[in-house]
């Protein structure tokens, strides 16, 4: 695949980023059962910008394995922030080679803002393909609202394809904008 079947055009240049981590990492307050999964686990984690979120998660967690999905020209901001970890298996995987993670087993896919920001296509086989492969999925984004594409809202997506998956499943508003923290898993 290239850059231009994983980035929309609005967001080619990258490095927009939301700043936003405390209000993700607050959503896990609630859900004991995800961060007991985080906790010496493997994570998987799409668009991840600066890496604070993941920097967060691993000193809170301590997964065993993180696993982060960006693109090329932006992987290289959180491969920065995260060089210092050694407790954690890191692995990095560029948006581009995507498919590389069909089939790989992780404990929680975590997501934040960047899913309605990629293309319908690269999106919709990304988490098909991902998401039927992880215990417990948090992603927090815009679902109702057009994605960057002009594309139809995404919750009845995010919703047929948690249901199918997952037997939990909570959708939350937050404080962010108008995005929604999706959560699924199997209880």
């Amino acid at each position: 695949m290239n850059t231009e079947e994983v980035t929309s055009k609005k967001w080619m240049d990258g490095g927009a980023y939301t700043h936003q981590e405390h209000v993700y990492m607050s959503h896990l307050d609630n859900h004991p059962h995800i961060m007991s999964l985080l906790r010496n686990g493997f994570v998987l984690e799409i668009g991840p910008g600066t890496g604070k979120y993941a920097e967060m998660l691993i000193d809170k967690f301590n997964p065993r394995q993180y696993t982060i999905l960006d693109l090329a020209k932006n992987i290289g901001d959180s491969m920065k922030r995260l060089s210092g970890h050694k407790s954690t298996e890191l692995s990095f995987v560029h948006a581009e080679n995507y498919v590389d993670l069909f089939g790989l087993n992780f404990d929680v896919l975590v997501s934040n803002v960047v899913i309605p920001e990629t293309p319908k296509k690269y999106r919709e086989n990304l988490l098909t393909n991902v998401i039927p492969s992880c215990k417990a999925s948090m992603i927090i984004c815009q679902i109702k609202e057009e994605d960057s594409e002009g594309n139809e809202p995404m919750e009845l997506f995010f919703s047929e394809l948690y249901n199918k998956v997952y037997n939990k499943v909570i959708f939350e508003q937050t404080s962010y904008r108008n995005c929604y923290c999706m959560i699924g898993y199997n209880e």
